[in-house]
């Protein structure tokens, strides 16, 4: 019932003034049918969308209660599904989420006869694996810092009564705050009694609600859409941020090239070059969608040949630079063999036959490490076998590894075991 009440601000009244927590359905590239025969599912990237669909769960999110995700999905076949991992969970980590419940089939059960991706499941996609895997250290570990800041939107009795954008959803350029800091929204009225007497942190900054979004309200899912609307200056408004102290001033957002970086320094998003990078000191993640490559902390250098995401994570618990054992992952675009797309690739004639297959692309990596260890790399079958170790140079503390994904002995995989032996 929560999700049917959308991403209106009058619906988050309704949940201000009867629950104690907030939940949502969102999904990106959500397909125009359930059908693999002749359905559309767009082709545009959720980092050049600047992370909408997740920006709509952060517009329903109440201040002072827990929110949670029931359903959420990056969908297949969009091209640009290599982007998910660096983008809905640790966003839901900064901005201190409850529960993320990815959507669908996340262990494969007896009766599931095909082995085909489809537009949900989870346990045949290369990319959603990868996805739920990384939750794991950033979002239950907390390898991801939630926000310490937080600046509420003060939607008032009057707005809700005689606005009629209060009908809408939050203006999407002022959704856009949740990219920078700690973000919700207190709606003036009754609560609940069992929050009576919960103490909520007073906010930073309050803002008032200017302009408002559209968005689509379908049966499982709603989606914001984008007018144009700028009637929020957020460019002046970083500049208040920052004299706030909200954001430091080695912060590198600057709205007007598009760069979106989060009151914590860890996640970056560069819209105008299609860059997401997630940097921690256990867990680093980099999606490249345009640019191929990046500079991180530990991945000293990342280039990659076709869009894909990079990530290495910490098995041990060590930061990166110390660990013995650690999760590499190299993602490129996910497909079924003999699937049949249209040219610009948003229609289908079908999911295919046969078995998943990742885009044939080359990794080339600079990776910090402990220099008193000596580590070889495993590709991982996906059930998580090891398979033979591949070359790879370990000198002066930095592994060098070069992979080329379609000349894996026994085929592509997105993970691979560094080990210290």
């Amino acid at each position: 019932m929560q999700n049917n009440l959308g991403g209106a601000m009058c619906g988050s009244a309704v949940r201000s003034r009867t629950t104690d927590f907030t939940i949502f359905d969102t999904y990106f590239a959500h397909p125009s049918s359930f059908d693999m025969n002749g359905a559309k599912c767009s082709q545009i990237s959720a980092i050049g969308d600047l992370a909408s669909y997740w920006r709509v769960s952060a517009g329903i999110k109440v201040d002072g209660r827990p929110n949670g995700i029931a359903e959420y999905n990056h969908c297949f076949w969009n091209k640009y599904r290599h982007e998910m991992p660096a983008m809905f969970v640790p966003y839901s980590a900064f901005q201190n989420y409850s529960t993320l419940v990815m959507h669908e089939t996340a262990v494969p059960y007896p009766r599931l006869k095909y082995k085909t991706i489809s537009f949900f499941n989870i346990c045949n996609s290369p990319a959603a694996r990868v996805s739920e895997v990384l939750a794991t250290p950033v979002f239950i570990r907390g390898d991801v810092k939630k926000s310490r800041k937080k600046i509420v939107m003060q939607i008032t009795k009057d707005f809700l009564k005689n606005n009629p954008t209060s009908a809408r959803m939050i203006n999407g350029v002022q959704l856009n705050l949740a990219l920078l800091s700690g973000f919700s929204a207190s709606y003036e009225g009754p609560i609940p009694d069992t929050l009576q007497h919960v103490k909520v942190k007073k906010p930073d900054m309050q803002i008032a609600p200017v302009g408002s979004s559209e968005f689509l309200a379908e049966a499982w899912f709603h989606a914001i859409i984008e007018n144009g609307d700028k009637s929020f200056d957020l460019a002046k408004f970083t500049q208040a941020m920052r004299k706030k102290n909200i954001l430091a001033k080695d912060n590198i957002t600057n709205i007007e090239k598009g760069i979106y970086q989060t009151d914590t320094n860890q996640i970056t998003l560069n819209k105008e070059e299609l860059t997401l990078e997630v940097k921690t000191p256990r867990t680093e993640i980099v999606a490249l969608s345009k640019r191929l490559d990046a500079q991180m902390h530990a991945m000293q250098s990342v280039e990659t040949s076709v869009p894909a995401c990079t990530a290495i994570t910490s098995l041990d618990g060590k930061n990166i630079t110390r660990s013995s054992h650690l999760l590499l992952i190299y993602l490129t675009r996910e497909a079924n063999m003999g699937m049949q797309l249209s040219e610009d690739d948003t229609i289908t004639a079908g999911q295919g036959e046969k078995i998943p297959a990742l885009q044939n692309g080359i990794l080339k990596t600079k990776i910090k490490l402990n220099p008193n260890k000596n580590y070889k790399v495993y590709p991982l079958a996906f059930n998580g076998i090891r398979r033979d170790a591949i070359p790879a140079e370990f000198k002066d503390g930095i592994l060098t590894l070069q992979i080329d994904n379609s000349k894996l002995k026994n085929g592509s995989t997105p993970f691979f075991e560094v080990v210290a032996e």
